[in-house]
């Protein structure tokens, strides 16, 4: 069967800092890791998109450290039109204020790419919240981090930009709030999750929104 469409997954973390060092991702006080929820989930959604679509992961197990940037240079060479970066959040300021879903599109510098993903970005974050009814935390260009778009929050976003790669990036829950930890850790939400974001996908393809 000749697949319809080509997509790529980013698990986050481990990435390299920008002095060299390993950034590992988040980590709740009950020791839950970012870095292996990413690919968990990550690999749920490409096990559910890999039925009609051509898939892949920009890293494959936990312990592959792979430049931000070069994620998305994987993803272009690997002929994707889309990609979906899948991290989990993480605050120390009022933490236990802030949970659920919060979606990133690039900024509107990154113009090629800042509007298709912005709409893209929507679909996905609705579909994410139907899916696992966790708290609707928006979707919002990468400049309300208050960081380079090109270093910050939306690493490689430059690079998107200049291989025309509509991209967007879903902080999954927050680890820094333990109802959030809790819902992540049953594996029926890890389900909920990876269907949510994975019929998100589809219909981003199907609306031709890229």
């Amino acid at each position: 069967m000749n697949k319809r469409h080509v997509v790529a997954l980013d698990p986050g973390h481990p990435s390299l800092k920008r002095d060299g060092s390993i950034n590992w991702g988040a980590c709740s006080r009950s020791g839950l890791r970012e870095v292996e929820m990413n690919l968990l989930i990550a690999a749920r959604v490409r096990d559910d998109l890999a039925r009609d679509h051509a898939v892949m992961l920009t890293r494959e197990n936990n312990d592959q450290v792979v430049d931000n940037r070069d994620r998305v240079r994987a993803a272009h060479a690997f002929g994707a039109e889309f990609l979906v970066r899948l991290h989990c959040d993480y605050t120390r300021r009022q933490p236990e204020l802030r949970r659920g879903v919060r979606s990133f599109h690039p900024p509107t510098c990154a113009s090629r790419v800042s509007e298709t993903s912005r709409k893209a970005a929507e679909i996905v974050h609705e579909s994410i919240v139907q899916a696992t009814g966790l708290p609707d935390a928006g979707v919002w260009d990468d400049t309300a981090g208050r960081v380079d778009p090109r270093y910050g929050m939306w690493v490689g976003s430059h690079e998107a930009n200049l291989l025309g790669l509509p991209t967007i990036l879903i902080e999954m829950v927050y680890l820094s709030h333990p109802d959030d930890v809790a819902w992540i850790t049953d594996p029926a939400n890890q389900s909920r999750m990876a269907a949510g974001i994975a019929a998100g996908i589809r219909r981003v393809l199907a609306q031709g929104a890229l």
